[in-house]
């Protein structure tokens, strides 16, 4: 009889998948048709793989991968790279075009998840559809196929993440908050700017947990989560500090608020005798390539490469910048109402991004593409109404916390919401860039809250048109 048991369990798990593709087949063939024409308009493109100011850091990560086994990278955490080395020792270093075709691969298997997380949240085939199809043919989120970045990479352990929860919120399975721990590391790994998932998601777990009487059953498994996750994230980062003398996930970061600083122009904010003459060097800097009264952009990397001096000077570009990073956290946090208000419009700058192509620009671009460009754009205007889906969705879960769809879009705009303003905060520059992963969780969230408002506005004036319809057939 056990034996019995089990094999039928085991057959059950496997008959699940199946039913569940059976009918959602028309569906999810309708989902694939979409992206393989949008697929067929991105790959065409020339050149079909860029290699930008990025990409070099990332292949050379991917090298120290192959052939010595080296994760630990200053500039770059090891989830990018390791997805290229994968790539690389089944085709060959060399072929970079490869990068392009998985990384394809991997935006259609997220519209493909699209569909499953619309699903689960709205319960309408038709509604998860339509989502899938406006995301897996969004051609602002196609495009970055092109280019050596993790931006595809990072898209796809997005929803993945966020279908590993929706799961986990109906079923409360251990081995979905497993998972859950899983995909999360892998997203700080991938994207250090992600590094703040894994406390928002499991507090907003808790939060719910506790509002619905449920948390002495949760904790346990939630606040085990959460010292894995940052434990080993806390590991990785003191590897980083004996390794390359810096602790952190790398050593972008000092980049970046050195280059808060210059954007702000808080060069001479710092009274600290240490860093007198590396102040100097910077306000030597600014005046130089920035006159006086200049608001335009300064380059942190032409500063530390020392490229504006005559002759170049590389020495701030040493000790994984760790300098020019002490030096600006000195400055801001000795400064932060300053810093705070300043940061303002770079949050804003980062909600109201418009999407570009700059990085890798359509070759080919017809009629009907340009036509496809702008329904993309016109889709990413769904930004403009996070801060209304936030608030409707608030009140939404504080109405009804059962309610396990809500629930769910409410944590993807705070997610959403919380990158935005970690952007603004650490980072200086390319801020449409930097949202990019999370651009399909706006069209996903807005897309159902608009098509749930019509139709509600729809049943209420339902009454009006059936008989206004009847008293035309009884004139006739």
């Amino acid at each position: 009889m056990p034996q019995t048991r089990t094999t039928g369990h085991q057959a059950e798990l496997w008959r699940r998948p199946l039913v569940w593709v059976q009918r959602h087949g028309i569906a999810l063939g309708i989902v694939l048709l979409a992206c393989a024409f949008a697929q067929g308009i991105t790959l065409s493109q020339v050149p079909r793989i860029v290699v930008d100011n990025d990409g070099p850091s990332y292949l050379q990560a991917a090298h120290a991968i192959l052939t010595q086994h080296q994760f630990l990278n200053a500039t770059r955490t090891p989830g990018y790279p390791l997805f290229l080395a994968l790539i690389f020792s089944v085709t060959g270093e060399h072929n970079l075009a490869a990068i392009t075709s998985v990384q394809a691969v991997l935006a259609v298997t997220a519209a493909l998840e699209i569909y499953a997380l619309a699903y689960l949240v709205t319960r309408r085939r038709w509604k998860s559809c339509l989502l899938a199809v406006l995301a897996g043919t969004n051609l602002y989120i196609l495009d970055w196929e092109r280019l050596v970045r993790d931006e595809t990479l990072s898209l796809l352990i997005a929803v993945t993440l966020f279908l590993v929860l929706a799961l986990y919120v109906r079923s409360e399975r251990k081995l979905l908050l497993g998972m859950l721990t899983v995909v999360c590391l892998a997203a700080a790994l991938t994207r250090p700017g992600l590094v703040f998932l894994p406390v928002i998601l499991l507090a907003l777990l808790a939060l719910r947990s506790l509002r619905l009487a449920q948390l002495r059953r949760q904790w346990r498994g939630l606040l085990v989560s959460l010292v894995i996750m940052y434990g080993l994230i806390g590991g990785y980062m003191v590897a980083n500090a004996a390794t390359f003398g810096f602790f952190g996930l790398t050593n972008v970061m000092n980049i970046n608020l050195f280059g808060k600083v210059l954007e702000y122009r808080m060069q001479n904010e710092s009274s600290a005798p240490q860093y007198a003459r590396l102040r100097a060097d910077v306000d030597q800097y600014v005046r130089t390539v920035s006159p006086p009264g200049s608001t335009g952009p300064l380059s942190p990397y032409a500063f530390v490469d020392g490229t504006w001096r005559t002759p170049p000077d590389y020495e701030y570009s040493q000790a994984q910048y760790t300098l020019v990073g002490a030096y600006s956290r000195d400055i801001l946090l000795h400064h932060p109402i300053q810093y705070t208000l300043d940061t303002i419009p770079d949050i804003l700058a980062g909600w109201d991004a418009q999407p570009t192509v700059f990085y890798a620009p359509y070759s080919a671009t017809p009629t009907w593409i340009l036509r496809l460009l702008e329904l993309s754009r016109t889709e990413l205007l769904a930004y403009l109404l996070l801060p209304l889906a936030l608030v409707v969705l608030t009140l939404l879960v504080w109405r009804a916390p059962r309610e396990e769809g809500a629930f769910m879009l409410w944590v993807m705009m705070i997610v959403t919401a919380a990158t935005v303003i970690v952007n603004g905060v650490a980072s200086y520059a390319e801020f449409y860039r930097l949202r990019e992963p999370l651009d399909w969780a706006l069209i996903v969230t807005v897309g159902i809250l608009v098509i749930d408002a019509l139709a509600l506005g729809f049943e209420k004036i339902r009454p009006a048109l059936v008989d206004q319809l009847n008293a035309v057939r009884t004139r006739r």
